[in-house]
């Protein structure tokens, strides 16, 4: 129940509203048992007094109308109170995403985080719609009813509820299995979105390949292991209604044989019978409704363990960073004996030792695999290092406040993410609200300026999602505007270059050499074509650094680097 009560907090500020949404109930409670009243009375009373009919006949329609009302405010105020939960669970649950470490995404498909935010929130309205309504009225119903058969006839009411015990039991056994596997099936059904997502992502891969089928298979099987433990759930949950039908017919049956009994012999009024009949069936169903509702709160806590088991995971970068903050940096980088591992334990980067001056430029090659990219990933605190420090302008990247930190740096790779809208939206992406003027200033300077203004509304146009309408050297020219309008003192270049033809590669090239003007510049590169003007070149091998220099240099001192450089050149 700690996931339900997590789950109620997002509704602080609407503590006005509880009352209300419980006056509406308890009102819809009482009315619906009041029913039973006036069926009672008509028998007893109405049908020997004309007079007595018509007062029971407006008591009727009076009740009619209060059942009505109450049933609207209801339902307005437990809707309104579902959405305003719903609205404020969903904004922080994206809110903690947006913070949590970068290798809950490596290790977590996006499918999974997409299905808890879908399903198992679906899961959770339909709770704060239904399950609340059922918590409390039915509660309150089943409470009312039972005061009735007690007023009318306490020994015909303890001889019904020898099948409560059974109820019981039932629904506690139910409720576990529902839970169990609905952890399952969220679980299994998050996979099938992951095989969607991938279908939808990879479809010019899977057409060039003619994978059609193949993934066709996929997803089906992905669905039908699903299917057979959604089947099982869905048949406990099916049994639980049949089982209460059955146990309320029993107690139908007992009412009837000992209340008829007592109607023979004249120990009960046949107005008291039928109105503890009719408390009964008012009770049977606030029963059978509580009994779902148990298997509702399992299913509801399997959800919302699932949404808060990931908006638990702990961020170490947010809370180690500093209180540091500059306007402007100068740019130098210092790789104090840097180390790293993965989760796996296994060092990806050992002793790194590296300064690099203020407007550098630093060219990373090596084998793939190699530690390249994680090594600059290291600089933004992308990941964070797990033995030694990275210091700019003498301060540890540890001390600086972690947007402060970010706000100097830049970063431009192989497969740059662009969002759905304007192209001038992608390229102002990094500072709010610029001036047409820098956008445009930005796109000139990584020559992407021309064709944009081929573009059938400009910078207006839409670029579609993941920029599907641009070429690759496009995307990656806008993607360096974006890095232009930050301004940053140190840039970083993830193999931007290695997917383009000769073509693009030149002008993205011509926008870089304009973006790395006085800047500290970090260059991943497979291409050393591209990198032979580098200040310097750091070769890296199986997480050291196995070499420095220039390229003349390393040419003389560097066997790996002269393999690379044969490999690409003399082939």
């Amino acid at each position: 129940m700690k996931e339900i009560k997590r789950l109620l907090k997002y509704l602080r500020g609407f503590e006005a509203y509880y009352p209300i949404a419980i006056i509406f109930m308890l009102v819809l409670s009482v009315s619906q048992n009041f029913l039973a009243v006036v069926i009672g009375q008509f028998i007893n009373i109405a049908l020997d007094n004309l007079e007595s009919l018509k007062t029971i006949i407006f008591l009727g329609g009076i009740n009619a109308v209060i059942l009505f009302l109450a049933k609207f405010g209801q339902d307005y105020t437990l809707n309104y109170l579902a959405e305003n939960l719903l609205i404020r669970l969903k904004n922080d649950v994206l809110g903690r995403i947006l913070y949590l470490p970068m290798h809950f995404f490596k290790n977590t498909q996006s499918g999974d985080i997409l299905s808890r935010l879908t399903n198992d929130i679906t899961n959770i309205q339909n709770f704060m719609r239904r399950g609340v309504v059922d918590m409390i009225m039915n509660s309150a119903t089943l409470l009312g009813a039972v005061y009735i058969m007690v007023h009318m006839n306490l020994r015909l009411f303890l001889i019904m509820m020898v099948v409560l015990p059974v109820i019981v039991v039932i629904i506690y056994f139910l409720g576990i299995f529902v839970k169990k596997y609905t952890l399952i099936t969220q679980h299994l059904l998050a996979l099938t979105v992951s095989v969607m997502q991938e279908v939808v992502q990879g479809i010019e891969v899977i057409k060039i390949f003619s994978s059609e089928q193949r993934e066709d298979r996929r997803y089906r099987a992905s669905n039908q292991a699903y299917l057979e433990k959604k089947l099982k759930e869905i048949r406990v949950t099916a049994l639980s209604l049949p089982l209460m039908e059955i146990l309320g017919y029993t107690a139908l049956l007992l009412i009837f044989w000992f209340g008829g009994k007592d109607v023979i012999n004249g120990h009960m009024t046949l107005g008291a019978f039928i109105t503890f009949f009719v408390a009964a069936g008012n009770a049977s169903t606030p029963i059978r409704r509580l009994s779902n509702l148990h298997l509702m709160i399992q299913r509801t806590t399997a959800s919302a363990s699932r949404i808060f088991d990931m908006m638990n995971v702990d961020n170490p970068i947010l809370k180690t960073q500093g209180i540091q903050e500059k306007k402007r940096i100068l740019g130098t980088v210092l790789f104090d004996k840097v180390g790293f591992s993965y989760d796996t334990g296994e060092p990806v980067l050992k002793g790194i030792d590296l300064h690099v001056k203020k407007g550098e430029v630093v060219a990373l090659v090596g084998p793939s695999g190699g530690g390249k990219t994680t090594l600059v990933n290291l600089i933004p605190r992308l990941y964070d290092c797990t033995e030694g420090g990275i210091f700019i302008d003498g301060i540890n990247t540890r001390d600086f406040k972690l947007t402060n930190l970010r706000s100097h740096i830049a970063m431009v790779s192989q497969t740059n993410f662009l969002f759905s809208g304007t192209i001038a939206e992608n390229i102002g992406y990094a500072r709010e609200k610029l001036h047409q003027d820098l956008i445009i200033e930005a796109a000139k300077a990584a020559y992407a300026h021309d064709f944009i203004m081929d573009m059938p509304r400009r910078y207006e146009t839409q670029i579609g999602e993941r920029g599907v309408k641009l070429s690759g050297g496009q995307k990656q020219r806008i993607a360096i505007a974006r890095a232009i309008i930050r301004n940053p003192s140190i840039l970083i270049f993830d193999e931007a270059t290695s997917a383009l033809d000769t073509e693009s590669e030149k002008h993205v090239q011509n926008a870089i050499n304009n973006l790395i003007k006085d800047r500290t510049t970090f260059i991943v590169a497979h291409r050393l074509s591209t990198i032979q003007n580098a200040d310097r070149i750091i070769v890296i091998n199986k997480g050291r650094i196995e070499a420095v220099g220039n390229h003349e240099q390393l040419m003389e001192t560097s066997s790996l680097y002269r393999k690379l450089y044969s490999i690409q050149f003399n082939n």
